[in-house]
């Protein structure tokens, strides 16, 4: 299931098989007055073991457009797909051409920085991270350094602590993949 919305797996997650795998941001549109709570779509999201949680709207805004969502989307779910990524950077041209280089230039992007935070995700979730705290702090990434080849230095370096965790979590602003803390 891939979704752009984390409701609609709710939706839809009945047509997975048992080993199917869920992609989805972790992003609301809560277009219906009776949205269920945030944390508990979240918390729903999280029982699935194979999954890929990514926060497009914070993502695409980085990569330039908030509208640029489902890239973000289609990029997590990349690694997942049997095409290159190179192939899918070409379909994302293709399909952006007629508006214009700058429109392809900010998908392309959103894609790529959807494919590594999807990718910096599972890596951290494949280090032993429970689900719930990997989103958390994929959320706190600059999705500008998003690197997958760090994920398992970051679950180390949190542990099992949640207060260390905790204590990357408050810092103020978004956080550099390549700025490790050590003795948090």
């Amino acid at each position: 299931v891939l979704s752009v919305e984390p409701l609609e797996v709710m939706r839809y997650w009945h047509f997975l098989r048992p080993d199917g795998w869920v992609v989805s941001s972790v992003t609301p549109y809560i277009n219906i007055p009776d949205y269920p709570e945030t944390d508990q779509v979240l918390d729903q999201l999280a029982t699935f073991a194979n999954c890929i949680l990514v926060d497009a709207g914070h993502i695409a805004k980085a990569a330039g457009n908030l509208r640029a969502q489902n890239m973000v989307a289609v990029g997590a779910a990349s690694s997942r797909l049997d095409f290159t990524e190179e192939q899918l950077l070409k379909y994302v041209e293709a399909l952006f051409k007629r508006k214009g280089e700058k429109i392809v230039e900010v998908n392309q992007r959103a894609f790529r920085y959807g494919r590594a935070a999807g990718l910096f995700f599972r890596g951290l979730v494949d280090a032993g991270m429970p689900i719930p705290s990997a989103l958390r702090l994929s959320q706190k990434i600059a999705p500008a350094t998003f690197d997958p080849a760090l994920a398992a230095d970051w679950a180390e370096s949190m542990g099992r602590d949640e207060g260390r965790l905790e204590a990357v979590l408050s810092a103020d602003e978004d956080i550099a993949c390549d700025q490790i803390p050590t003795g948090v």
